[in-house]
């Protein structure tokens, strides 16, 4: 019927555009809902433009405070390629600890209570007996392979090391350059195909 064709329209608008992912089907319950076609789009296309998705890919975002970068690159972008492709794991990186975690919160948060998401991407809503679903690990019930490293990681600057096997990391407000310098021998040292892609997002 119609909201059939809807559906699948809205759903398909969704893994097309990130912009449209968050500002319209997230927004419902998420921080969102702030997000304006002047900057906001165009930090969204760049987040989705070949320069940052290619495989391999290193790019870097320096806007000011206030800016919804830790919104855009982190948690609507994580959630919109693990949205995509249930095989992601996708590993965001903060100054601190707490920082970090209350990102995977928000992603967390919006998955349980947004029934304009759920009803988008049912595959994407754990059920109440999923294993790998609470504060500490977000594993989203469509992957298709198993992995060690959950669909969304946080971590603090100071917990991160080379080993896990991640597709794509945003590294967000690294304070000085002790931050940067974790970042760059992190990724040197990973295994090969470990870091797929990264993008680093800071405001001054």
């Amino acid at each position: 019927g119609n909201s059939e064709e809807l559906r699948e329209i809205l759903r398909q608008a969704g893994l097309v555009r990130l912009f449209f992912f968050m500002r319209f089907i997230l927004s419902v319950t998420g921080p969102y809902e702030k997000l304006n076609t002047g900057l906001h789009l165009d930090m969204s296309n760049f987040a989705q433009s070949p320069l940052a998705m290619r495989p391999g890919a290193r790019a870097a975002a320096f806007v000011f405070r206030s800016s919804f970068k830790t919104t855009i690159f982190g948690t609507g972008r994580g959630h919109w390629l693990v949205t995509r492709d249930g095989n992601t794991r996708f590993l965001f990186v903060s100054n601190t600890a707490g920082h970090a975690n209350a990102a995977r919160g928000v992603i967390k948060d919006v998955t349980e209570t947004n029934e304009f998401y759920a009803w988008l991407y049912p595959e994407c809503i754990p059920g109440s007996s999923a294993d790998r679903w609470n504060a500490d690990e977000l594993v989203f019930p469509h992957r298709a392979r198993i992995y060690k490293e959950p669909s969304f990681t946080a971590k603090g600057i100071d917990s991160v090391h080379a080993g896990p096997h991640y597709t794509d990391t945003n590294w967000d407000d690294l304070a000085g350059l002790e931050g940067l310098d974790k970042m760059m021998n992190v990724a040197a040292h990973a295994p090969s195909g470990g870091w797929a892609r990264a993008r680093f997002a800071r405001g001054p």
